[in-house]
């Protein structure tokens, strides 16, 4: 606005010189005109001698210059001929003997590449076989000792013919991949034969053959018939053979019913480890082989290529030197007579030339004279027409001007008197909250008087005021760019710059969404009293009014340093380097948009202490670009604070100076302009609008983010994660565009505990986990334990529509019952223990790696309400935590 005013009065300025400088110049440009013609005719008298003269002299120059030059060229054709044959012949040579260097080094290259190849192979192939022969020998070693440990029963070598033809093994894998399974069963076999070895009644028969049954059974008749045992009788004897050889008999048959269970398992895994390691040794016989032959099959197609490419260089070379002496002797004829034909078409040209240039000089003389006498009528004529014009231009932009700044200042008044019509009750009736921010808020209006403002006006009746000399534009704080306000106040004007904040706060609550706002008000001299009407905001949501009006000096450094840290959060946070000011991230972020907070200040500096006046200079500094705003009352009669520089907050706030019962600018006086500011409504008005406002913004601080953001965008995204290194799932948005993530199961996180006010969202926090869970993991990677102290309210559903996920929802709210939950979990860990150790390996990563195949997913166990295990100091609070404590610290690797 004041730039409009500014060009207003500049462009009166311009105007009145526009006047008196155009009948000047019109004068002295005829005057100039006539006399600029009489110089002209003698000057192009003597300006036709002196070209025709000039003509001549280049003539003969240039003439001069063209025999020169023929002659040298001519003498150049000859004299490179030679050159050039040498030349071309170096070249050929050159270019020949590369070729040949670089073919001898390729051959060489796959010499030595062939020799290294064939080692290399030669070396593994040795490797191979010295690992395929200590292999052999611990099988021969194996077969020795599994022989002698059923020899008592069976002949393994028996055996091992039998099943010869009924083992079966993949003899079709690779070297390595048959290496591997050999080793496999030969730890196998040598557990068997240490297995086999250990039994008491094979050791027994291993020496004790059964041959020797019947010889021992017939001691003891022997000793009775020969009277070796004098008391012993033959009937004795009989009773004590016959039970030896009862005995015998029983342990034999025991032997070999082991035998006959065990003998063919280890004799076909020896049959299988033998085909193994007689495949092996095939294997890498046919690879050796296989690696050699291809080796040298390159190295022969690199030479043959070699061969080929070097008796094409010599070809090419011998081609190029018997055609490039025919190429020359042509192209030097060629030369010549073109160098020949040149010249003579060049004399010829510059003979006509120099013959038409002078007849063109001689008749342009002419015709310039008479040129410059119709030139000279005709610009007189064009002097009156262009003055007529530059009138016209004059007063187009003097209208042009004044019509633009007087549209514009009403178009604003009609946006002003539509966004901020003055207060009535019938404003208040048909009010409703919009669903925009109008991003501006009226605080007074401007009153123009044009005669004044220009100062002087033009005389001519073409530049008469093509407007009102009475203007009047509204005053309008703009978001982001100029949305704080200072107004600087001495022994006049405090009332009214009071009176103009609590318009400014209803006019902005009245131009936003409900909860797009937030107000900090100071007020040290009034106590509140000064915005006493908007504190029945308060009433309906604290936020809206930060609570209460504040007016000590530790409630002020406080506040404000709230104020300082929300600017942090919103800089580091929000904006960071992806948006310019909080009203672009807004744009963005949509219903999570941040609100715009206003910092309203009254009779400042009063009760505002050294840190209170920076942090009140930083916030004057960076709010704007974050959403923070001030408008602030400055009473210059309480004098400058300590630290305080006055244009820290003038450079980022509209300002306004009271002087002698009226408003200004500050620091920029415009004569011919008076400013009134908008008064606050009445105090029944005032008061009927903030309960209408507060009603409006009931519940305006809850933020909705539909579930939909989080879910998988289709049904391919469903159970499409993997959580074998982490169990992470959306729950809800975070900044403009980004999603917040539970992520756990990897590094330290791996447990989570939420806590929070009745009614703050703690179990729909746990809906969402599960649910969003559910669709983006399959059963195989993810299960619940759900236990609920609520009654079972909270997770009767996943128990009645029969959640695939959930291993246990436990719908009682007895303690006996969740802590048999928190047993079930532990005997999980247990189990899942046991597998891993088997394995080798550490936690659920490693045992995908080793091949696990039973299905291992994350177990989640959410409790809702659990500190209702702890109610009580008793058994199960005890077993409870021992459980908890173990799970904790355990459940990471299982």
């Amino acid at each position: 606005m004041l730039e409009q005013l500014d060009a207003v009065r500049s462009i009166a300025r311009d105007c009145v010189a526009a006047e008196e400088k155009l009948s000047y110049e019109f004068r002295l440009k005829v005057s100039r005109e006539r006399q600029s013609r009489d110089e002209m005719l003698a000057r192009d008298s003597a300006n036709l001698a002196a070209e025709i003269s000039q003509t001549e002299a280049a003539y003969l120059g240039i003439r001069s210059i063209l025999e020169s030059r023929y002659t040298r060229r001519k003498a150049l054709i000859s004299k490179s001929r030679g050159t050039s044959k040498d030349q071309f012949l170096a070249r050929i040579e050159d270019r020949s003997g590369a070729l040949k260097y670089q073919l001898q080094r390729k051959l060489m290259d796959a010499e030595k590449q062939r020799d290294s190849n064939l080692a290399s192979a030669a070396e593994s192939f040795d490797a191979y076989s010295t690992r395929l022969a200590m292999e052999n020998s611990r099988l021969e070693l194996l077969v020795r000792q599994a022989r002698a440990a059923v020899s008592g029963h069976h002949s393994l070598s028996g055996l091992m013919v039998r099943y010869e033809g009924s083992v079966k093994e993949d003899l079709s894998l690779s070297r390595e991949k048959l290496s591997d399974r050999l080793e496999s069963v030969m730890a196998r076999a040598e557990n068997e034969v240490k297995a086999f070895s250990r039994q008491p009644v094979s050791l027994l028969f291993r020496f004790l053959p059964v041959w020797l049954l019947l010889p021992l059974c017939a001691v003891p008749l022997a000793l009775a018939h020969f009277h070796i045992i004098s008391n012993l009788t033959k009937p004795q004897a009989a009773i004590i053979g016959m039970a030896t050889l009862f005995v015998g008999v029983s342990l034999y048959l025991i032997g070999a019913k082991q035998t006959k269970e065990t003998a063919p398992a280890l004799a076909k895994t020896l049959v299988a480890a033998r085909k193994l390691y007689e495949a092996c040794l095939e294997k890498s016989a046919e690879q050796n082989q296989l690696e050699t032959h291809t080796i040298q099959h390159v190295f022969k197609e690199t030479t043959e290529q070699i061969d080929r490419d070097l008796q094409k260089v010599l070809r090419e070379a011998a081609a190029q030197r018997g055609s490039v002496r025919e190429i020359i002797d042509d192209k030097t004829v060629r030369i010549a007579s073109r160098n020949d034909r040149l010249h003579t078409a060049r004399i010829t040209e510059l003979e006509t030339g120099n013959k038409m240039k002078l007849d063109e000089l001689k008749a342009a003389a002419g015709l310039k004279q008479d040129e410059i006498n119709r030139i000279c009528s005709e610009r007189e004529a064009k002097y009156n027409s262009e003055m007529t014009g530059r009138w016209d231009e004059l007063e187009n932009q003097w209208r042009g001007t004044l019509t633009s700044v007087h549209e514009s200042f009403q178009k604003a008044s009609a946006n002003g008197m539509k966004l901020f019509p003055p207060w009535t009750p019938e404003l208040l009736r048909n009010w409703s909250a919009p669903k925009e921010f109008a991003h501006a808020a009226m605080f007074g209006v401007i009153n123009i008087d044009l005669g004044t403002l220009c100062e002087v006006l033009p005389k001519d009746p073409r530049l008469a005021l093509p407007v009102p000399a009475q203007l009047t534009a509204p005053l309008e704080l703009v978001f982001p760019d100029e949305g704080s306000i200072l107004f600087e106040t001495g022994n006049t004007g405090r009332d009214e710059a009071v009176s103009s904040l609590n318009n400014l706060i209803l006019r902005l609550l009245m131009t936003a969404p409900p909860g797009r706002l937030s107000f900090t008000v100071i007020d040290p001299v009034g106590l509140g009293q000064n915005f006493a009407g908007v504190m029945h905001l308060a009433d309906y949501g604290e936020r809206l009014i930060n609570s209460r009006i504040w007016t000590q000096p530790a409630q002020i450094e406080e506040r404000l340093a709230e104020l300082n840290d929300h600017i942090e959060k919103v800089i580091q946070m929000y904006l960071r380097n992806e948006y310019e000011t909080i009203s672009e991230y807004n744009a963005a972020a949509g219903n999570i948009a941040e609100r715009y907070h206003f910092l309203v200040v009254a009779d400042f500096p009063s009760n505002f202490s050294e840190l209170a006046v920076k942090r009140l200079q930083s916030i004057a500094n960076s709010g704007a670009r974050c959403g923070v705003y001030s408008l602030i009352h400055w009473d210059q009669r309480l004098g400058t604070p300590e630290g305080f520089v006055p244009e820290v907050l003038r450079k980022s706030s509209v300002c306004l100076t009271g002087r002698a019962g009226a408003f200004t600018f500050t620091g920029k006086q415009v004569a011919g302009t008076t400013i009134s500011l908008s008064p606050a409504p009445d105090d029944q008005l005032s008061t009927e609008i903030t309960h209408k406002i507060g009603e409006a913004s009931r519940d305006s601080s809850r933020v909705e983010v539909p579930f939909a953001h989080v879910a998988p965008p289709d049904e391919k995204s469903m159970w499409s994660l993997d959580t074998t290194r982490e169990l992470q799932v959306p729950i809800g948005r975070t900044g403009a565009t980004k999603l917040q993530y539970l992520a756990i199961g990897k590094g330290t996180r791996q447990h989570a505990l939420v806590a929070g006010k009745t009614g703050s969202g703690k179990s729909t926090l746990f809906h969402v986990i599960i649910t969003n869970l559910a669709l983006w993991c399959s059963p195989e990677q993810v299960e619940f334990y759900l236990v609920d102290f609520k009654k079972g309210v909270e997770f009767k559903c996943y128990a009645t529509h029969r959640l695939p996920h959930a291993r246990v929802v436990a719908i009682e709210s007895d303690r006996e019952f969740g802590l048999s939950v928190l047993e079930r979990v532990d005997d999980e860990l247990k189990r899942r223990g046991e597998i891993f150790r088997k394995l080798g390996v550490q936690d659920m990563p490693g045992y995908k790696r080793e091949g696990g195949t039973e299905p291992m997913p994350r177990s989640l166990l959410m409790i809702d309400e659990f500190q209702e295990l702890f109610v009580e100091d008793d058994k199960v609070s005890q077993s409870a935590s021992v459980l908890l404590d173990r799970i904790v610290r355990q459940g990471r690797a299982f």
